[in-house]
């Protein structure tokens, strides 16, 4: 019997040391299997944008910030939440705190953040596209929220010889051996502080400098202006009857500088130097001929030329979906606008929206930050190419953004809209150019323009007028998406004739009337330009300035 019971308690100690290991823990661990939350949570993310000197855009080198607020709008707890920001041009922002721990969030509650963002001081102006996401322990993250911030490039100085004249010592006849003054207004029109000003005349062989020929200057304020003399002598042996004399104005980044060829003829009659107006009078003019826009200083009042800055919002779209079919060229159109404005004319700020960018909603977003950013001596460019729409019905037309997935005017964008938009943005000069069916809906009524003319009076008087006009691709009819080169055929010429524009200064007239009998000849469509009733036009003329 002893036997039995010593050979049974060691099969139980065997068995015993089998199932549990030399620390006495079960081998076999208890696995929770968590079923979803009877009471989920429900995240919605916000967010706005603050900037230092509050013109809504991240200026460069500027310093801002995204407060980003997170609400449980469920009926459960949200726990272990993660917030992320992420951009899509890390080149220029850093953001200081990509990730941040959250916590956990009960029902009914939420909680801010405050994002900060540094700006390179080489941040170009464009717009930047924020992404937030906040995950959830479970799973219940919240839908991702986007932001699309402005951007503007440090302020630049814009250097140009806003004025000219060639004088003699007692007036008279331009001679061969007779010295002569050209006398120059260097102006920064722009909006920063041109440093290390080197002016430099160059004349042509034969003809001499008296004195200096290179003018060095500190500093050039905003709005600051340097009358300068250059004085030469055309010799006996100078031939030619043209006297042409080059200028070049140069600054410290060797961005913003400009040159000019100002020409004067032997035997010209010229005033006496003693008639020029010295530096430091209200009245710095010297009124000389050349660049169409010379002298706008004075018109009528002597009102003193602002030119602020360009805006241009960009819209292209082909992926259409649903009940509109796609287009071939708009997008590819609407690039090239953006790029050749970039590359040759005076442009500060860009807001561009392709495809899947070109809501309805983030259109009227960018119209309203036009309406709340734009001063009144600034001009504003805008380029829509895409889908358009006419309801005989209603009498109206309309843009189709890319969501739009129906017929409805539901999903359009009213001309009628975008002429509030016009007359809310409190520009100097608008230009809206429409390339699609039925753009030409757009002007109402009866309207009149200011004849144009190639003379100062006239540029003096169109740059001092506000203006609202659009230049349409047709009428109230559909207009062609092919065409050549990759455009439709009214953006063919419209590029055309921007890029071969030879002007310092080309307005909106001058650009219809470039396109209008190219596109009439090889399309059956017939462009429009007008201004636009009832948002404010008073005759005047958006003009291109070419860098």
């Amino acid at each position: 019997m002893a036997m039995k019971k010593s050979s049974l308690i060691i099969i139980l100690v065997f068995i015993m040391s089998s199932v549990f290991g030399q620390s006495g823990e079960s081998k076999y661990k208890e696995v929770n299997i968590s079923s979803k939350k009877s009471t989920p949570p429900k995240l919605v993310i916000t967010s706005d944008f603050f900037d230092n000197n509050g013109n809504k855009s991240i200026d460069a080198g500027e310093t801002a910030k995204i407060n980003v607020k997170v609400e449980n709008q469920g009926i459960g707890p949200a726990e272990d939440l993660v917030l992320s920001i992420t951009s899509d041009n890390n080149n220029f922002i850093e953001i200081d705190q990509t990730s941040l721990n959250l916590g956990t969030l009960s029902a009914n509650s939420s909680k801010s953040s405050d994002i900060l963002l540094t700006a390179s001081p080489d941040l170009p102006s464009g717009t930047i596209k924020f992404t937030i996401n906040v995950k959830e322990k479970d799973g219940f993250d919240a839908s991702p929220a986007s932001m699309m911030i402005p951007t503007r490039e440090k302020a630049a100085p814009m250097l140009a010889v806003e004025d000219y004249k060639f004088t003699t010592d007692q007036g008279g006849p331009v001679k061969l051996g007779s010295p002569v003054d050209l006398s120059i207004v260097c102006k920064n029109n722009g909006d920063g502080k041109a440093e290390n000003l080197v002016v430099k005349f160059t004349p042509p062989q034969s003809v001499f400098p008296v004195a200096n020929s290179e003018f060095k200057f500190i500093s050039l304020g905003i709005g600051e202006q340097k009358l300068i003399t250059f004085s030469f002598l055309p010799n006996e042996q100078y031939t030619a009857k043209e006297i042409p004399i080059d200028i070049k104005i140069t600054e410290k980044t060797g961005k913003y500088g400009t040159s000019q060829t100002l020409t004067v003829n032997i035997e010209d009659e010229l005033y006496s130097s003693g008639s020029l107006i010295t530096e430091g009078s209200d009245d710095l003019i010297l009124r000389g001929g050349g660049d169409p826009l010379k002298g706008l200083n004075v018109a009528d009042a002597k009102k003193e030329m602002q030119v602020g800055y360009y805006y241009a919002l960009i819209i292209g779209v082909d992926n259409y979906h649903d009940a509109w079919k796609p287009l071939k060229n708009a997008v590819n159109d609407a690039k090239a606008i953006e790029s050749l404005l970039k590359s040759k004319y005076k442009f500060d700020h860009f807001i561009t929206l392709y495809d899947s960018e070109a809501t309805r909603k983030e259109i009227l977003r960018q119209f309203e930050w036009l309406v709340a950013n734009v001063k009144e001596t600034d001009n504003v460019f805008i380029y829509y190419s895409g889908h358009g729409e006419y309801k005989k019905q209603l009498n109206k037309g309309y843009w189709v953004p890319v969501d739009a997935k129906t017929t409805s005017v539901a999903d359009y964008i009213s001309n009628n809209d975008i002429q509030t938009f016009l007359s809310g943005i409190r520009s100097k000069h608008t230009l809206l150019i429409a390339d699609a069916c039925f753009a030409g809906d757009i002007f109402r009524g009866k309207t009149v323009s200011v004849p144009f003319e190639n003379s100062e009076k006239y540029y003096a008087k169109v740059h001092n007028l506000v203006s609202r006009k659009a230049i349409s691709s047709g009428g109230i009819e559909p207009v062609m998406d092919g065409g050549r080169d990759g455009h439709s055929v009214f953006a063919y010429y419209l590029i055309k004739a921007l890029k071969g524009n030879t002007s310092r200064f080309f307005d909106a007239s001058q650009l219809y009337e470039s396109i209008k009998i190219p596109v009439i000849n090889n399309s059956e469509q017939s462009p429009n330009f007008n201004p636009i009733k009832n948002t404010g036009d008073e005759g005047g003329q958006f003009i291109f300035i070419q860098k």
